[in-house]
Protein backbone atom coordinates (compact mmCIF):
# COMPACT_ATOMS: atom_id res chain seq x y z
CA UNK A 1 0.00 0.00 0.00
CA UNK A 2 0.81 3.29 -0.70
CA UNK A 3 0.84 4.67 2.52
CA UNK A 4 3.05 2.35 4.72
CA UNK A 5 6.02 3.66 3.83
CA UNK A 6 5.58 7.26 3.37
CA UNK A 7 6.95 8.38 6.77
CA UNK A 8 10.35 6.87 5.45
CA UNK A 9 9.99 8.45 2.21
CA UNK A 10 9.34 11.77 3.69
CA UNK A 11 12.24 11.12 6.17
CA UNK A 12 14.63 10.20 3.08
CA UNK A 13 12.96 13.19 1.14
CA UNK A 14 13.49 15.97 3.80
CA UNK A 15 16.50 15.09 5.88
CA UNK A 16 14.42 15.30 8.84
CA UNK A 17 15.72 12.78 11.84
CA UNK A 18 12.11 10.62 12.73
CA UNK A 19 10.37 11.11 15.56
CA UNK A 20 7.53 9.62 17.10
CA UNK A 21 5.48 12.05 15.33
CA UNK A 22 6.88 11.92 12.04
CA UNK A 23 7.02 8.06 12.55
CA UNK A 24 2.81 7.97 12.40
CA UNK A 25 2.38 10.08 8.92
CA UNK A 26 1.41 7.05 7.12
CA UNK A 27 -1.26 6.40 10.07
CA UNK A 28 -2.42 9.75 9.23
CA UNK A 29 -2.73 9.31 5.78
CA UNK A 30 -5.23 6.24 6.40
CA UNK A 31 -7.18 8.43 8.79
CA UNK A 32 -7.97 11.24 5.97
CA UNK A 33 -9.09 8.09 3.55
CA UNK A 34 -11.65 7.31 5.94
CA UNK A 35 -12.27 10.99 6.55
CA UNK A 36 -12.54 11.60 2.84
CA UNK A 37 -14.26 8.31 2.18
CA UNK A 38 -17.37 9.77 5.05
CA UNK A 39 -17.63 13.33 3.80
CA UNK A 40 -17.89 12.12 -0.17
CA UNK A 41 -20.80 9.73 2.09
CA UNK A 42 -22.09 12.83 3.44
CA UNK A 43 -21.91 15.13 0.96
CA UNK A 44 -24.17 12.36 -1.88
CA UNK A 45 -26.56 11.35 1.03
CA UNK A 46 -29.58 12.77 -1.13
CA UNK A 47 -28.63 10.48 -3.86
CA UNK A 48 -27.84 7.58 -1.39
CA UNK A 49 -31.52 7.99 -0.34
CA UNK A 50 -32.71 4.44 -1.88
CA UNK A 51 -30.20 2.82 0.10
CA UNK A 52 -30.75 3.21 3.61
CA UNK A 53 -30.78 -0.12 4.54
CA UNK A 54 -27.34 -0.32 4.47
CA UNK A 55 -26.61 2.69 6.81
CA UNK A 56 -25.91 0.87 9.35
CA UNK A 57 -23.69 -1.64 7.77
CA UNK A 58 -21.69 1.82 6.67
CA UNK A 59 -21.74 3.51 10.13
CA UNK A 60 -20.31 0.06 11.69
CA UNK A 61 -17.59 -0.04 9.14
CA UNK A 62 -16.69 3.45 10.06
CA UNK A 63 -16.50 3.18 13.36
CA UNK A 64 -14.32 0.19 13.47
CA UNK A 65 -12.06 1.68 10.78
CA UNK A 66 -11.97 4.63 13.08
CA UNK A 67 -11.23 2.09 16.09
CA UNK A 68 -8.35 0.46 13.95
CA UNK A 69 -6.86 3.74 13.26
CA UNK A 70 -6.55 4.63 16.71
CA UNK A 71 -5.16 1.13 17.07
CA UNK A 72 -2.55 1.40 14.36
CA UNK A 73 -1.24 5.29 15.98
CA UNK A 74 -1.20 3.45 19.30
CA UNK A 75 1.09 0.55 18.24
CA UNK A 76 2.94 1.97 15.77
CA UNK A 77 6.10 2.23 17.87
CA UNK A 78 6.76 0.81 21.14
CA UNK A 79 6.38 4.20 22.76
CA UNK A 80 2.63 4.43 23.64
CA UNK A 81 1.88 0.75 24.75
CA UNK A 82 5.23 -0.41 25.66
CA UNK A 83 4.92 -3.73 27.19
CA UNK A 84 5.36 -6.32 24.81
CA UNK A 85 2.26 -8.49 25.60
CA UNK A 86 -0.04 -5.79 25.29
CA UNK A 87 1.51 -4.49 22.04
CA UNK A 88 0.76 -7.33 20.51
CA UNK A 89 -2.79 -7.87 21.32
CA UNK A 90 -3.49 -4.29 20.13
CA UNK A 91 -1.97 -5.17 16.98
CA UNK A 92 -4.08 -8.06 16.37
CA UNK A 93 -6.71 -6.19 17.70
CA UNK A 94 -6.27 -3.46 15.02
CA UNK A 95 -5.67 -6.14 12.18
CA UNK A 96 -9.08 -7.84 13.24
CA UNK A 97 -11.06 -4.44 13.23
CA UNK A 98 -9.25 -3.64 9.64
CA UNK A 99 -10.44 -6.88 8.49
CA UNK A 100 -14.13 -6.70 10.30
CA UNK A 101 -14.65 -3.28 8.68
CA UNK A 102 -13.94 -4.09 5.46
CA UNK A 103 -16.14 -6.97 5.52
CA UNK A 104 -18.70 -4.26 6.48
CA UNK A 105 -18.21 -2.32 3.32
CA UNK A 106 -18.31 -5.26 1.35
CA UNK A 107 -21.54 -6.79 2.45
CA UNK A 108 -22.98 -2.75 2.30
CA UNK A 109 -21.48 -2.85 -1.83
CA UNK A 110 -23.17 -6.24 -1.72
CA UNK A 111 -26.32 -4.90 -0.64
CA UNK A 112 -26.27 -2.10 -2.79
CA UNK A 113 -26.31 -3.92 -5.83
CA UNK A 114 -29.21 -6.40 -4.97
CA UNK A 115 -31.20 -3.10 -4.60
CA UNK A 116 -29.81 -1.65 -7.93
CA UNK A 117 -30.90 -4.84 -9.94
CA UNK A 118 -34.48 -5.52 -8.15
Amino acid sequence: MIHENLDFAIHRWTGLKETAVSDRLDDIVVLFYALFGAAALFLGRRNLVRFVTVRRLVASGFALAFMMIGLDILTNRRDIATDIDLHSWLSVAEDTLKVAAETLFLIAVRRCWIIVKS
